[in-house]
C-alpha cells in the first residue's frame, strides 16, 4: 500500500517545514492512513488540500501544523502552487529517490 513510505514522507515533510516531532508523528500517521485507504501506493497520495481536510477530520480541534500552512508551500519567488514540495513528497513515497 505504500503506508511505510508515506510515514517516512510525512516525517521528512514535517521536519523540513519546521514542525514539531509530535506534529511530524501525527502527519506521518495521517499520510499512512490516507494512502492505505486506496489500492496501490500512488492512487492514495493526497493533494495538499486533502491533507488539510484529513488533518481536520482525524484531529478535530487540533491546530494544523506549520507545515500545512499555505505559506510553507510557497517560498518567495515561487509560482505559488507548492509544486516543489509535492514533487519531493512524491519522490519519497514512490521510492524514486535513488539513494534508497
Amino acid at each position: 500500500t505504500g503506508a511505510g513510505d508515506a510515514m517516512a514522507a510525512g516525517l521528512h515533510f514535517g521536519l523540513l517545514h519546521g514542525s514539531s516531532l509530535r506534529e511530524c508523528a501525527d502527519l506521518s500517521f495521517l499520510l499512512a492512513t490516507m494512502v492505505s485507504d486506496h489500492i496501490g501506493a500512488r492512487d492514495g497520495q493526497p493533494a495538499l488540500n486533502q491533507l488539510r481536510l484529513g488533518w481536520r477530520a482525524y484531529f478535530p480541534g487540533v491546530a494544523e501544523p506549520q507545515c500545512l500552512e499555505e505559506s510553507s508551500f510557497n517560498p518567495p519567488g515561487s509560482s505559488g502552487d507548492g509544486a516543489g514540495v509535492v514533487a519531493a513528497a512524491e519522490a519519497l513515497t514512490t521510492g524514486s529517490d535513488k539513494r534508497m
